[in-house]
């Protein structure tokens, strides 16, 4: 992809936000390493965080990731994996990609894992926008499926696992599911699973992502004081505070300056 074409992308991507913001925002992002505009982009979620595609970092343990990626869902990759530059890219926790799946299928957050009828047309939107770590075809029909490594060790001790969220999804016959709670080895391997890595918001203090930091996206901040939300802790500490607070107000007003 060439400079102009992800600028392109990028300023269609973020057509929601005023121009002068707009255009800010992908200056930031057209300055970033060559490795960035070498991957794909699947998805730019409701937080402004932008997905790459599974596909491209497949066949590889969770160790091996490990190696390049700190596992805090903050901070950025360094290195290469194999061919693919992960420099700037951060790994996700389950709870980030639990966020994401929430887009496609509202629920599976409470319930761990959803299958059946309702989560077909879900199923097959994430599996149009994310490209499947397998599919099979047949005369009638299709099926698909993704599944990805998180930062998130699940069990640990003698055969440690960590949690590997998928998705799949089919017509004729039709199926579809989405599931949080799937877990592998985490010196295992496969090329049909893939790493969840996301690019963060150029503005995360721009929670409701209107262009620029304000009184709605503070009232959502102290809303959340004291809990966990990923959306609104914004210095990565693990819990909403004063530190959130602090970074909020610095970056006060239209997003990107």
């Amino acid at each position: 992809m060439s400079i102009l074409s992800a600028f392109n992308d990028c300023h269609t991507r973020v057509r929601r936000i005023p121009r002068m913001s707009a255009a800010v925002a992908c200056a930031t992002v057209v300055s970033m390493t060559s490795s960035i505009f070498s991957a794909q982009i699947a998805f730019v979620d409701a937080q402004g965080r932008s997905w790459r595609q599974v596909t491209e970092t497949t066949n590889r343990t969770w160790l091996a990731i490990a190696e390049r990626c700190p596992v805090d869902g903050v901070t950025p990759c360094s290195g290469t994996l194999g061919t693919q530059d992960l420099t700037g890219w951060i790994w996700a926790t389950d709870v980030q990609v639990a966020e994401l799946f929430e887009e496609f299928m509202p629920g599976v957050t409470e319930l761990g894992s959803v299958s059946g009828g309702a989560c077909v047309l879900p199923g097959l939107g994430f599996t149009n926008v994310f490209t499947p770590t397998w599919s099979s075809y047949t005369t009638f029909g299709a099926s698909f499926y993704i599944s990805g490594w998180t930062s998130t060790v699940a069990a640990r001790g003698g055969s440690p696992t960590a949690f590997v969220p998928e998705v799949s999804a089919g017509y004729q016959p039709h199926h579809g599911a989405f599931n949080l709670l799937a877990q592998a080895g985490v010196g295992t391997q496969s090329q049909y699973r893939g790493a969840w890595l996301f690019l963060p918001p150029v503005c995360p203090a721009d929670i409701d992502r209107s262009g620029d930091v304000g009184a709605p996206d503070l009232s959502t901040l102290l809303s959340a004081w004291g809990t966990t939300s990923t959306t609104a802790d914004l210095d990565g500490d693990g819990v909403v505070g004063a530190g959130d607070l602090s970074t909020m107000l610095a970056a006060w007003g239209n997003c990107g300056g």
